[in-house]
């Protein structure tokens, strides 16, 4: 490992204090994506269909009438947008608290809430916008299709009120930013970290993880999304931050809502 990477690799480590051990690590990581997030947006879903039967004054006669009621439930933008902003607030909880759990006197240094240095930070996002326009101009000109997920955002939002609009934005722009970059690139990336596998397991196994809970989208969309959050990784282990990641995928977002709507 030449000096440099072993420089950068010590400012990363320093100042964590106790961490989860990588197993620990993993494991955690999935409880909290099954649970703080998985389940509590089914749970949400769930208290949707039963307000749903509530207010129709009768109980769903088939399986098949849930399936309708929950289909149209898929189609209301602000049912999207409640399911992701309590999920991810839950599980951010849930981050905290495991944290806390193992280190509860550098809670902040642990997830990587260090500042970046400025001219760091501003490169990363140039490189985040140039990538997002760079990977949708090579979509543009071959004959990888839109992903169907963004086409059905499209729809749903085009009947939308500016409230709903708004209550969208703050969801993909904010919370989901939040909760997956505090996850992946900074509680999975720090116990992924201190182990055995070093460095190149804390920026290649978030990234895989990171792309694989986007099954909405189709193989090819998959993939950039990995190398997406392959480039997320690197600017966290470069800046030592989390916050250029998490304004990284902010800003990811939000010019993919512009996109959306704009469409």
């Amino acid at each position: 490992m030449n000096t440099k990477v072993e420089k950068k690799l010590e400012e990363n480590l320093e100042n964590f204090g106790p961490v989860w051990s990588f197993w620990k690590t993993m494991g955690i990581s999935l409880l909290i994506i099954v649970v703080g997030n998985v389940f509590v947006q089914f749970l949400i879903i769930v208290i949707h269909l039963l307000v749903n039967f509530v207010s129709l004054n009768h109980l769903p006669s088939s399986f098949s009438v849930i399936q309708k009621y929950t289909g149209e439930l898929f189609q209301k933008s602000y049912v999207i947008s409640e399911s992701i902003l309590i999920s991810d607030f839950f599980s951010l909880l849930m981050i905290l608290y495991f944290v806390s759990k193992k280190n509860k006197i550098n809670m902040i240094g642990y997830l990587g809430f260090n500042n970046a240095r400025p001219v760091s930070f501003i490169v990363w996002q140039i490189v985040m916008i140039a990538f997002f326009y760079g990977t949708n101009f090579i979509a543009s000109q071959t004959s990888i299709e839109e992903p169907e997920f963004m086409r059905m955002m499209r729809d749903m939002l085009r009947m939308d009120s500016f409230g709903s609009l708004a209550l969208m934005l703050a969801a993909v722009v904010v919370a989901a930013p939040l909760f997956e970059e505090i996850m992946f690139r900074g509680f999975m990336y720090t116990g992924i970290l201190k182990s055995r596998l070093g460095i190149f397991g804390a920026i290649l196994i978030p990234s895989i993880i990171w792309s694989l809970i986007h099954a909405q989208y189709e193989i090819i969309w998959i993939v950039m999304i990995f190398f997406t959050g392959l480039m997320f990784t690197l600017a966290r282990y470069q800046t030592g931050s989390i916050y250029t990641v998490i304004a990284m995928h902010a800003v990811n977002n939000f010019l993919s809502f512009v996109d959306v709507i704009q469409k």
